[in-house]
């Protein structure tokens, strides 16, 4: 385990004490002193006040040093890219933010461009300089190997089978991941339900459809870290067409579909539903579902636990955030 990195994601969540961090991360409080005597020494974290700890002795509570190291997180639905700037030691709170409408499908060398071109005006509008910039994650729709950086397809994207991460990280000589954007809602549902060991995902947009699976705790992947996909799933109409404002019955039916060809392969008894579309459907919509796979023949189906996580519009967004500061931390180690 990488000590270092895991308490600085601890300190990510919140300050802690080195009593507190010793414990949850299962070292003596010797090593954590040592541990955190060199980080402070390198002005990544800091003291910040204290608490009461045992016999009412104050213990001094550690917190990552602000202003010190930034990420930058993009986020690209169909052809609108939204991009943020973020220190990394306050990751949720967004300090520049920029937006970029693009007209059509577009090439590779084009994305790059406007990129590079966010990326100076978010530094410019939050005053940071280029050597603080430590991260840059990019979310996108389509078939992404989340390992390789390589982009199958996309909408955005004209070509196909691009080594999108490569080229984005030589062209600006920063630390780049890329990502599936229903893997950034997955992570912000795994931590939100840590009881589940076992389950599916299903996240609905509008005119979309986001999966998840985590199989005894951890993701399940493709080759090069390829992140699961649904949309093809042979369902009348189209999978991703039956997510539409108003189309409440053909959205169950793509529901019950998606359940049924996905659940049994695994003996999943876990499924959750989380998704914009959730926030706009009718509230019978969810208590129907779970009526009618209830109702299904096979147990597999009708035993089915159906959790319906309100995590709000801007999930995949703070997922997203979340996982870019932690790159911070793995680039700090």
């Amino acid at each position: 385990m990488n000590y270092r990195q895991q308490l600085l994601n601890s300190l990510l969540i919140a300050p802690a004490s080195r009593a507190t961090l010793a414990q949850q991360l299962g070292v003596t409080r010797a090593y954590m002193t040592r541990l955190s005597s060199e980080l402070i020494a390198q002005g990544t974290i800091v003291e910040e006040g204290a608490q009461e700890g045992d016999f009412g002795r104050p213990h001094m509570l550690l917190a990552l040093a602000q202003g010190r190291y930034y990420s930058i997180s993009v986020m690209v639905r169909g052809y609108r890219l939204e991009a943020y700037l973020c220190d990394y030691a306050c990751p949720t709170v967004t300090l520049a933010q920029c937006d970029h409408d693009f007209i059509s499908a577009q090439s590779t060398a084009a994305v790059l461009h406007q990129l590079e071109q966010v990326i100076v005006q978010l530094t410019a509008a939050a005053h940071v300089s280029r050597q603080q910039l430590r991260h840059v994650g990019i979310a996108l729709q389509g078939g992404i190997e989340q390992f390789s950086g390589v982009v199958r397809r996309c909408p955005l994207f004209q070509e196909t089978q691009i080594a999108f991460k490569t080229q984005l990280g030589e062209q600006i000589g920063i630390d780049v991941a890329v990502m599936n954007i229903a893997w950034c809602s997955s992570v912000m549902i795994q931590r939100a339900l840590p009881q589940l060991n076992s389950w599916l995902a299903l996240l609905p947009g509008l005119g979309s459809l986001g999966y998840g699976l985590f199989l005894n705790g951890s993701v399940v992947l493709g080759d090069n870290g390829y992140y699961p996909e649904i949309v093809h799933l042979p369902f009348a109409g189209g999978m991703e067409k039956a997510f539409q404002p108003q189309q409440e019955q053909n959205a169950l039916e793509a529901l019950c579909f998606a359940i049924c060809c996905t659940a049994p392969v695994h003996n999943l008894r876990h499924v959750v539903l989380a998704g914009e579309f959730f926030e706009s459907a009718p509230d019978t919509l969810i208590p129907q579902l779970r009526q009618r796979l209830a109702q299904h023949p096979l147990e597999q189906m009708n035993t089915l636990d159906i959790t319906w996580l309100r995590l709000g519009h801007n999930q995949s967004l703070q997922g997203l955030l979340t996982l870019s500061a932690e790159a911070v931390s793995a680039c700090l180690t």
